[in-house]
């Protein structure tokens, strides 16, 4: 997780902002094309997993990987309309579909690591997937002029991707007891596909917030405004995604295994530490963050990025609220409550496309920024109010 931020800091000392901007919004496009080719049925799978002994689990990934064969067909349409609506230059095409096909991969495999609660394997691809490369090609863009283009950051994302898949592969391969090939079974596929559709509309969504905004600012043609937004929402959800290795992926799992098996009491002392977990280390990521941000901005040395320190600021609250958010996220998720997950989500996304249109702020930076921060601190409440209405529904003693 460091290595995107790092190598965000890096970029935006190499690159002009308009330049960061462009990268921002390829980055942006593979995710959520990502979330189209995946659907999520490996949030279903994960939940499988985590809910069967290892003797199903050969069951579980096969279907996995014919339910992904048929999401890579069905979304391929959505995809090159997306493309086709000049979000994208047709230079880049070739990097976005050959990123995209590792990408998907990768992202399952981890998943799946992490419902087998492999936590060290699957930090070890990510290692690959989104680490070794990034410093190998920063050291080649310092000390060669030559190298310093976005198509030497796609090259070098696609080889530290390889790796990945390999090295995630053989874990799995070696974590399943017992291999054979086993007749699809429809019923299962259907239901898979039920609840990824749920948690398909979530994860889009969320998605739909980290993009919107992007598009919002390049459509008013405030491409160098967009370069720093995209610098400083990077930094600080990159910083904040320390989370999800350190606190999410290892105690989430927990929960849904415990929550399956009826043990509550385990349940809510596992929900409690991923609250105060969340809350301290989300604390000092923050902080350490808001005391590092004006050595990072010395040492890139470019004046438009002092300009936006309030749009700075305001994205650090957001992006500690919607840290703060995935805790009773996670506690829904566990419980199988997707439908609730699914409405606040969407209606977040409402919330955020109403609030953007009043422009809070005549700086269009901070304006955005103020928009994300209303949209999450609604998303924050209603799912903390659901859970806790659930929580004493369901687990009257």
């Amino acid at each position: 997780m460091f290595s995107r931020f790092f190598l965000i800091v890096a970029l935006a000392k190499l690159w002009e902002p308009r330049m960061l901007g462009e990268y921002g919004i390829f980055l942006a496009l593979v995710t959520i094309s990502t979330m189209f080719v995946s659907a999520s049925f490996y949030n279903y799978s994960m939940r499988e997993i985590s809910s069967n002994t290892k003797n199903q689990w050969c069951f579980i990934i096969q279907h996995q990987i014919v339910a992904q064969l048929i999401l890579i067909v069905i979304s391929l349409i959505a995809i090159l309309l997306l493309l086709f609506s000049n979000f994208i230059e047709i230079k880049y095409l070739f990097w976005f579909f050959l990123i995209l096909f590792f990408e998907v991969l990768n992202q399952n495999i981890q998943y799946l690591l992490i419902a087998m609660h492999k936590q060290i394997a699957s930090s070890l691809v990510m290692l690959f997937r989104f680490g070794v490369w990034v410093y190998i090609v920063l050291f080649l863009m310092y000390t060669n002029q030559e190298f310093n283009t976005i198509e030497t950051v796609f090259f070098a994302w696609t080889l530290g991707s390889i790796p990945a898949l390999i090295l995630g592969s053989f874990f799995i391969y070696r974590e399943v007891p017992l291999w054979r090939w086993v007749r699809v079974d429809r019923n299962k596929l259907r239901r898979g596909f039920k609840v990824g559709l749920v948690l398909f509309v979530i994860d889009l969504t969320v998605a739909a917030f980290f993009v919107l905004d992007r598009l919002y600012l390049e459509e008013l043609g405030l491409l160098d405004a967009l370069g720093v937004y995209i610098f400083y929402i990077t930094l600080v959800m990159g910083f904040l995604n320390f989370l999800e290795p350190s606190v999410f992926s290892f105690l989430y799992p927990k929960m849904v295994e415990n929550y399956q098996k009826g043990n509550k009491d385990i349940f809510l002392k596992l929900f409690n530490e991923l609250k105060i977990q969340t809350i301290v280390i989300g604390v000092i990521l923050i902080c350490s963050l808001w005391l590092l941000l004006p050595y990072i901005l010395d040492w890139i040395d470019k004046e438009i990025y002092f300009s936006y320190m309030s749009t700075f600021t305001m994205l650090l609250i957001t992006g500690g609220i919607y840290a703060l958010s995935m805790v009773p996220h996670y506690g829904l998720y566990a419980m199988k409550q997707d439908v609730w997950n699914m409405i606040i989500s969407i209606s977040t996304l409402f919330l955020l496309i109403i609030t953007v249109q009043f422009e809070i702020s005549t700086v269009a930076t901070l304006s955005v920024a103020t928009s994300l921060l209303i949209s999450f601190v609604w998303m924050l409440l209603a799912k903390w109010i659901v859970f806790n209405s659930l929580r004493k529904r369901l687990f009257v003693a």
